[in-house]
């Protein structure tokens, strides 16, 4: 079943614009996910225009000169949904190596051993200070400043490369333009010299592959949030596996335009009232897990080296400035990591904490990538030794 709604998809890509893409995405088009546990094929097919067989998905040209560069290189995908989520139905039950899966989380069970779930971080903007969701919330999940500087993706890029943006379109009138969407963009360190150049739909970010851009067969229909996600996912695939990216954000909303019937409201009015009437938000979290099962398994497919797969190097992360979805707070923020970023990470486990902040994980992912510090250090006190591989 499709989602007739206006996504938006926000991407910051570091990107050498120097390859070759001609590989395609999975046979179909479309990907496992699907509301209320429905497949989705999306509307005609792969939209990446192709010249090799689906075994090809991210090999490397033989001009490109990097395969070996590339599979000692880290990778991480953000894949952040706003407005949290239903903290009973997401947590799994169990906890550390021995754990079962949620509803929500149950359509990631085939990634379980390559998982960690992480319960309990808090999205403060001041120790003690929980941030507030419709303000500072977006802007310090991935920066942990409330003063401004790089979000955690900057420290993967390569030197020379750029970052862009990629969304969809959103009015000047939603909520999100003002208080998710531009504290975010603004918030990388423009000292970085590291310019943020506006897309707003998938051609245009397939485009910026420039002078190699990915050619699209179709556009995905604006219309239909698993098409044009889906078409995000295997845009940004593509350029990662071909070393043209090293880090991805996506932000996966519905800004404008209905929803299905089924869930009765925006997804702010089902956060809303998912303290009382839980049902809708929970099905809408199962379609999110399950696109996210879709781009893992297009990471998992690509290969980078013999016998190394761009998951055996990744790190994806789903995540969302808010905790409990009726709450608008910053308590208890879900976090699901799928991948070790080349052993550098322990998998395969179920983690709560208590006292410990976003800007804890963000300095974790920051001593993987070589950074001592990261973000604003009352915000990120210490790393989550509990990741680290020995």
């Amino acid at each position: 079943m499709r989602l007739p709604a206006t996504v938006l998809l926000i991407a910051w890509v570091a990107m050498g614009c120097n390859r070759d893409l001609r590989h395609p995405a999975p046979e179909g088009g479309g990907g496992p996910g699907g509301m209320m546990g429905a497949v989705a094929t999306g509307t005609g097919g792969s939209v990446i225009d192709a010249t090799g067989g689906a075994g090809d998905l991210g090999k490397r040209d033989a001009a490109d000169g990097a395969t070996s560069a590339a599979a000692e290189a880290r990778y991480l995908f953000i894949f952040y949904s706003p407005h949290g989520t239903i903290l009973d139905a997401w947590r799994p039950s169990g906890s550390g190596a021995n754990f079962t899966l949620s509803r929500i989380l149950s359509p990631l069970a085939e990634f379980q051993d390559r998982m960690t779930v992480i319960d309990g971080l808090d999205n403060v903007s001041a120790p003690g200070q929980l941030t507030s969701t419709h303000i500072d919330g977006p802007r310090l999940l991935l920066t942990a400043r409330a003063t401004g500087g790089p979000s955690i993706d900057s420290l993967f890029l390569t030197p020379g490369h750029s970052q862009v943006a990629a969304g969809g379109d959103v009015g000047a009138q939603d909520e999100m333009s003002a208080s998710t969407v531009t504290p975010t963009l603004i918030n990388y360190d423009p000292s970085r010299g590291v310019p943020i150049l506006p897309f707003i739909n998938a051609r245009q970010f397939a485009a910026s592959f420039l002078p190699d851009a990915i050619p699209l067969q179709r556009d995905p229909d604006p219309n239909d949030m698993l098409d044009t996600t889906q078409t995000f996912f295997e845009i940004a695939t593509q350029a990662v596996g071909h070393d043209d990216t090293r880090a991805v954000t996506l932000l996966w909303a519905l800004l404008n335009g209905p929803i299905p019937a089924i869930f009765g409201g925006t997804v702010n009015q089902m956060a809303e009232a998912s303290a009382t009437a839980p049902d809708n938000y929970i099905g809408y979290q199962v379609t999110i897990s399950q696109e996210l099962r879709y781009l893992v398994s297009l990471i998992e497919r690509i290969t980078i080296a013999p016998g190394v797969s761009l998951l055996d190097r990744s790190l994806v992360m789903w995540i969302s400035e808010t905790g409990e979805a009726s709450s608008h707070s910053g308590h208890a923020i879900p976090v699901v990591l799928i991948g070790n970023l080349g052993g550098a990470l322990r998998t395969g486990q179920y983690l709560h904490y208590a006292n410990r902040t976003q800007g804890d994980l963000m300095l974790t992912l920051a001593r993987v990538a070589g950074a001592a510090t990261f973000g604003d250090p009352a915000i990120a006190t210490a790393p989550l030794t509990e990741l680290l591989a020995p």
